[in-house]
């Protein structure tokens, strides 16, 4: 039997005993009553008997006075007087025997009612404190059984919190997410898995876990991961020079020279929608952000507005492509996006898919 179930049966065991032993006692209480009303009975026959003997007595009496009946039949009045008051003697007499006998027997059977009473009532409030007892002791150690098995339960949830970290940080808790073993190093193994993973999901598959993705894997928040490629020092020299390529005079040499600004920002959701200056940014505000510098847009606006901006199509230079949960910005053939950059930067020449995504321009670029 559980532990926890063991103190409710004690409580149980204990009212199921006093209620048996109120039932005996109100069977025995019936059998004093019976024993009470025989012994009225015995009492009021007892009671008879003596007023019968009583009776016997005076008609005894009664035949000493012969004696008298000469008086009696000299004076037939004084006689008829004298015989009524000594019957009339003789039933008072047998009365008031019957009523001390009655009398005596009531207040016998009262005071045994009264002792088997009291009696009854010390068990019974013996009994209800030893149920209580019984109960505050059961309730002590299911309060106890509880505070070991919470504490029990918090060292548990410690340990595993403790055995849970992995090697690499995000990138292991990334795999076990995942299903992989948690070897923190973010290889062709688990992109493949990744992309997978976000295909049966509805992402879009580019093997990158951005914010979105951190938000569907319950990773929280946290910096974009992706697959450190073999493309890391080209990446770094292109940046050298400063993202996109070509002339980069004009509009957009300042859209270029504003995004370099912020190319090494870290990722922060919802950074630059409150101001253009801010300690990070997420998608929307880094093409915002850029775009302001170019003066081709006056306020941020988050990916679902980039859907409708500008004029529909690529365009020459500058090409947004947007969807209601992400965005970025192409720059002469250079891809401007957060979710790439595992060498620290937005700026990367790699092409990602386009399905899903609205594609737009700025009228004239």
């Amino acid at each position: 039997m559980p532990r926890d179930l063991a103190s409710h049966d004690i409580w149980d065991d204990a009212i199921q005993r006093s209620r048996e032993r109120r039932a005996e006692r109100r069977r025995q209480q019936r059998i004093a009553t019976a024993r009470l009303r025989r012994r009225a009975l015995f009492l009021g026959a007892a009671a008879s008997c003596v007023a019968a003997f009583a009776i016997a007595l005076s008609n005894i009496l009664r035949g000493n006075g012969q004696s008298s009946e000469a008086q009696a039949a000299a004076n037939p009045v004084v006689a008829s007087s004298t015989v009524g008051s000594r019957s009339g003697q003789e039933t008072l007499f047998a009365q008031d025997v019957t009523r001390v006998v009655m009398k005596t027997g009531r207040a016998g059977a009262a005071d045994v009612r009264e002792r088997r009473e009291e009696a009854a009532r010390r068990r019974e409030q013996r009994v209800l404190r030893k149920a209580e007892k019984l109960r505050a002791v059961a309730h002590r150690r299911a309060k106890a059984r509880a505070a070991k098995k919470s504490k029990k339960r918090a060292k548990t949830t410690l340990v595993a919190r403790r055995t849970t970290k992995t090697p690499g940080g995000s990138v292991g808790a990334m795999q076990s997410k995942l299903g992989l073993a948690s070897d923190g190093v973010f290889g062709a193994r688990t992109e493949r898995a990744l992309k997978r993973w976000q295909k049966r999901n509805g992402l879009n598959p580019d093997g990158v876990v951005g914010p979105q993705t951190r938000v569907e894997l319950g990773l929280g928040k946290g910096r974009v991961l992706k697959r450190k490629g073999s493309g890391r020092k080209k990446s770094t020299r292109r940046r050298s020079s400063g993202g996109g390529g070509g002339n980069t005079s004009g509009v957009v040499g300042r859209v270029i020279a504003a995004a370099n600004r912020i190319a090494t920002k870290p990722y922060k959701y919802g950074g630059g929608h409150g101001s253009f200056q801010d300690s990070g940014y997420d998608c929307s505000g880094s093409v915002s952000y850029a775009l302001r510098g170019g003066g081709l847009i006056d306020a941020p606006l988050a990916s679902g507005g980039f859907m409708s901006w500008g004029a529909p199509g690529p365009g020459k230079r500058i090409t947004i492509y947007a969807n209601p949960g992400h965005m970025y910005m192409v720059i002469d053939g250079r891809r401007f996006d957060t979710s790439l950059g595992e060498d620290g930067s937005r700026w990367d020449s790699e092409r990602r898919s386009t399905a899903g995504y609205t594609v737009r321009h700025p009228p004239g670029y």
